[in-house]
Formats: structure tokens, C-alpha cells, sequence
């Protein structure tokens, strides 16, 4: 089976976030990445081609409406492709992705992503030694932690 896996930025502009990426083969991944905003409007189906199924960050958004309009939309791009081409798609809360990574976290008003133990798990998991993107290593994370729970 191959998962795609997506942590989806908001916004066009060039300052804003970079969607990361990474695509599992059989257990194992493959390639990972990041898309820049632009990117993303004309590569996404490239990827999607290589799929058999997609899991994408749901929305966490601060409780700023502009990040949520973006992120929905960021979002849709990417879900509304796959359905399109009868790929299922698994959503995943940063809570969930994030409590099967870092066990000890607990998720709660207050509680903040550990970058820290998302880097230590990611590398120590898939031995990479180059340097990644927050973006790519919360994409391998979430694709990781979602093959775990539901991939025997």
C-alpha cells in the first residue's frame, strides 16, 4: 500500500508555510519533501498518482479565522483531488498524530507541539541524517503514526 501523507499550508503568498510531504511504500518510506504554496496547485495530482491512500492533517488553527479560511482551503485541494480519483482519505488531529509520536504528551489548553521529540522520533525511526523542514518531519510523523494505528 502507498500512503501520501500531508501536512497542507495555508495562503499563495511565498512567506506563507511549506505543505510537507511524505509517501510510504509498504511500511517504508519513500520520499518526503515540502511543496511551496505554488507548488502545491501544480504538482499535487503528481503525487496523487503515486497513492493509494492519503492522510492529511485536520484543521488546527489558533482560533484565527484568515489561518482557517487558508488551511480548509489548502486542505480541500488536496481531498477533494483524491476523492476525484477514488483514493480514500484519513484525516488525523494534530493531538493524535502528535500522542502516538511523543508518548508521554498530553494534549490540553496550554499544551504546545513538541518539535523536539517530532525530530528525535522521525530520525531515530527512519534513520535520516540530512536536514528537514518542520513541515517534512510533522508529514513523516503523522504518515507514520497513521500506518501504526491502522496498518497491521
Amino acid at each position: 500500500m502507498n500512503v501520501l501523507a500531508i501536512d497542507p499550508a495555508y495562503g499563495r503568498s511565498k512567506s506563507a508555510s511549506q505543505t510537507g510531504l511524505a509517501l510510504f511504500r509498504d511500511k517504508k518510506l519513500t520520499h518526503y519533501g515540502y511543496l511551496s504554496p505554488a507548488e502545491v496547485y501544480t504538482v499535487r495530482i503528481k503525487w496523487l498518482r503515486r497513492a493509494d491512500q492519503l492522510v492529511i492533517e485536520d484543521q488546527f488553527f489558533g482560533g484565527n479565522p484568515a489561518v482557517m479560511k487558508g488551511l480548509v482551503e489548502a486542505k480541500c485541494l488536496w481531498t477533494v483531488a483524491a476523492l476525484d480519483r477514488g483514493i480514500p482519505v484519513a484525516e488525523l488531529s494534530p493531538a493524535e498524530w502528535q500522542r502516538a509520536v511523543c508518548r508521554n504528551w498530553t494534549f490540553g489548553k496550554g499544551s504546545k507541539k513538541d518539535p523536539a521529540a517530532i525530530e528525535q522520533f522521525v530520525r531515530g525511526r527512519w534513520s535520516l541524517t540530512d536536514r528537514l523542514t518542520p513541515d517534512e518531519l510533522s508529514a513523516i510523523a503523522m504518515g507514520t503514526a497513521w500506518m501504526d494505528m491502522v496498518i497491521p
